[in-house]
């Protein structure tokens, strides 16, 4: 603050109380803890070379200083929230102030502008600004982390447990994802390392393989391996048999297998080609000559046991073999015929002519007369039992081949993971991600034509009104049968913007009797009816914006509007995320009398009294005059441009244009000035000591007559002692004024015959 010398006095000294602080520029700087009164004093000699004292009074108003702390939880394997505490502080602490707490950018669950926990925190950095009341605000920055990828994965191994056996002596047991770290333990075995081990009879027992991630999340899963390598017992009606060469009549052999369930025949031929059968007695009739294999299969573990039997023939019968590219089994689509070549035909003795036929199932086993085709190529186009027979033209001996054709075409499963079908303003893209347990699928989807198990979906900002962005189609194909699976996702879109609107209360100009208008959301959902998506959620006043020195609020249905400009809504649909904005305008009816403080410094005599007046510019008509002034001054009527008072202070005029209601006020300082315009001879005899002084101190006041007085005036011009003088030394005991600078007069016959300041400490 600035002491302020209005009668341009020379070589002045300035003070300040309280604290007791003087220097002879006139600038000090304070930092009270809370509101108070200054009073500031200007001394010095005027022209008539008369030392002075005026002085004024500053009150220092201190406002609320925010303080914030920002307390974040992180999001973490257990725990998806983010949570942000914002730890509020104001000094001065009481009254605890009116504040408000603008984000950049807002959080999603943000609700009303004083909040200061907020749940669910999206990644990212931020910034919160507390502003208190009057002005005063704090800022803090903080950061939400993404969230941890949770501590899952799994490995393939049914709930069950493993069973190693014939069919699968040694496994495999894969742990997905592979970036992550395993450790599998088990009492039996020492522990495996790794995203793939290899089990086999030597870890029969209880495993637990426990996972790390690169986010320090952790996860366990326990499963057993067991073992079961048990073989069927068979017992075949002989191990030789003769044929002949027209095989008319074609013996047979029969095989008795225990278990009697879930086990299986299969007959090899020296021919090459399988016949199948599952029953607990199998017949099988060979078509030709050689050693015969039978393998009884135990379905459920793989286990089997084979033996040979012989085939003989007096007869030469044609010799030949059998191969099949699609392993003798349907599939699908392309896979669904299997062709079947017979190759290698020749005679006994070599050099004579053959000819081959192919039966499908159900066909007669009669051999017409005759040569057969030419042709050694056919195709199976169903399951069943198919017979191969090849013809020694010259001979007519025939040796046959019973072939089973077995069929694959079950489609591989699939199941997709969707975490929304609905995208949003708030969640704009999604991954879909298709998974099979078929260890030999491809994945492809469309549109798009991704060969991939994965698809993003993003929103289409460009086309709001769009609903349905595409139903998008995964295929799982199984590479060994050719069989395919599908599944159609439908994905929409809900990215339709608010009707963004602001009322007022009727009017859109602040004037002088309504200096604010109150701005209202009175937004509405832009989601069309005849769509899928819900409408129940509110549409908030996300953020309201006005010309400066307006503050920016968050999250209000209302705003209060004090200055002329431009207003901006941010409206949001809670429903979707989205936003839109509008703007109004406020414009400005207030209409102020031009008044300013008149020139120059008003100076109270001691005693005396000043006529004090403003400067009023422009038409004196219309306005009125209203004053206030300080509470112990007498002074001239308050309704008029001009007023006299006695007694020095701060007064304040109020001009109210009557048209418009808009008053204009102005303060004007009266300065309390002590001094004489002229010495008298005996201020010679007059003196004070000690000075400064502890409010204990005496004035000598020589030849004064008996009936004079002393006064004595604080900083501000009221008079706070007087007494008689009735000796030449007077002891003066004003130890209850506060610390500060006075000034004493002396008055003989109602005239001030000596002025002077004293320092009371």
């Amino acid at each position: 603050m600035l002491a302020p010398n209005p009668q341009n006095l020379s070589n002045p000294t300035y003070s300040l109380n309280p604290g007791g602080f003087s220097n002879s520029n006139g600038a000090f700087a304070v930092t009270p803890n809370s509101t108070l009164s200054y009073s500031l004093y200007t001394s010095g000699q005027n022209t008539a070379s008369v030392m002075e004292t005026t002085s004024v009074v500053i009150t220092v108003s201190v406002l609320s200083q925010p303080q914030a702390v920002p307390s974040v939880t992180q999001s973490n394997c257990t725990s998806t929230l983010s949570i942000v505490k914002l730890n509020l502080s104001f000094t001065p602490a009481s009254p605890l102030p009116a504040y408000t707490i603008s984000w950049t950018p807002i959080p999603a669950n943000v609700s009303f502008p004083q909040q200061t926990s907020v749940t669910a925190v999206s990644p990212g950095p931020y910034n919160a600004i507390i502003t208190a009341a009057g002005g005063c605000s704090a800022s803090v920055n903080f950061t939400i982390t993404p969230q941890p990828e949770p501590a899952f994965f799994t490995i393939n191994a049914p709930s069950l447990g493993i069973v190693l056996n014939c069919f699968n002596p040694t496994l495999p047991i894969t742990a997905a994802p592979s970036t992550n770290s395993y450790t599998w333990t088990s009492s039996t075995s020492a522990p495996l390392t790794g995203s793939i081990i290899n089990v086999s009879s030597q870890n029969i027992g209880i495993w637990t393989v426990n996972m790390g991630n690169a986010s320090g999340c952790t996860a366990s899963q326990t499963f057993a391996i067991s073992q079961n390598t048990s073989t069927p017992t068979s017992t075949l009606s002989t191990n030789l048999m003769n044929i002949t060469c027209s095989q008319t009549i074609t013996p047979t052999l029969s095989v008795v297998v225990t278990p009697s369930l879930n086990v299986s025949h299969y007959f090899y031929a020296p021919t090459t080609g399988i016949f199948i059968a599952n029953s607990y007695t199998a017949i099988y009739a060979p078509g030709g000559t050689g050693t015969f294999t039978h393998c009884a299969i135990d379905n459920s573990s793989g286990c089997s046991t084979c033996k040979t039997f012989t085939v003989a023939s007096t007869s030469s019968l044609p010799t030949y073999s059998l191969s099949s590219p699609q392993s003798f089994t349907l599939g699908c689509g392309t896979k669904s015929v299997a062709m079947i070549n017979i190759i290698n035909g020749a005679t006994n003795p070599v050099g004579g002519q053959i000819s081959y036929t192919l039966l499908a199932p159900g066909s007669s086993t009669v051999i017409a007369p005759g040569n057969l085709s030419g042709v050694n190529t056919y195709t199976a186009v169903f399951p069943g039992t198919w017979t191969a027979i090849v013809k020694d033209n010259t001979s007519g001996c025939i040796t046959k081949t019973n072939i089973s054709i077995i069929s694959n075409t079950n489609p591989p499963d699939i199941s997709v993971v969707v975490p929304s079908q609905i995208l949003n303003c708030n969640t704009t893209s999604v991954t879909l991600k298709a998974t099979s347990d078929s260890p030999n699928a491809t994945y492809s989807w469309v549109p798009g034509f991704v060969a991939s198990n994965s698809i993003n979906i993003n929103a289409y900002p460009s086309s709001i009104t769009q609903s349905l962005i595409n139903n998008y189609t995964v295929t799982v194909t199984d590479i060994y049968n050719n069989c395919k699976s599908y599944s159609v996702i439908p994905m929409y879109q809900n990215i339709y913007p608010p009707k963004a609107k602001i009322n007022t209360n009727g009017t859109l100009a602040i004037n002088c009797v309504s200096p604010t208008v109150v701005l209202y959301n009175n937004s509405s959902t832009g989601i069309p009816l005849n769509t899928p998506f819900t409408t129940n959620s509110l549409i908030v006043g996300y953020l309201w914006e006005g010309p400066s020195p307006q503050i920016p609020l968050q999250v209000s249905s209302t705003y209060t509007a004090g200055t002329p400009g431009v207003y901006t809504l941010t409206a949001k649909d809670l429903n979707n995320g989205c936003t839109s904005q509008t703007v109004t305008t406020i414009t400005d009816n207030r209409f102020y009398p031009d008044v300013s403080s008149t020139p120059g410094a008003f100076l109270l005599p001691c005693p005396g009294i000043v006529t004090i007046f403003p400067t009023v510019n422009g038409p004196l008509t219309g306005v009125t005059y209203s004053w206030t002034s300080p509470a112990n001054a007498t002074t001239s009527a308050s309704n008029g441009p001009n007023l006299t008072t006695n007694t020095p202070g701060i007064y304040t005029i109020a001009v109210t244009n009557v048209t418009s209601g808009c008053v204009s006020t102005v303060t004007i300082a009266v300065y309390a000035c002590v001094g004489i315009d002229k010495n008298n001879e005996k201020n010679k005899n007059i003196r004070i000591f000690p000075n400064p002084n502890n409010g204990e101190f005496t004035i000598i006041t020589e030849d004064v007559q008996n009936n004079s007085f002393i006064e004595i005036y604080n900083s501000i011009g009221t008079l706070v002692h007087k007494q008689a003088i009735h000796a030449n030394k007077t002891l003066l005991n004003r130890r209850e004024l506060s610390s500060g600078i006075y000034v004493i007069c002396v008055v003989e016959n109602n005239t001030v015959i000596y002025t002077s300041k004293y320092v009371k400490e």
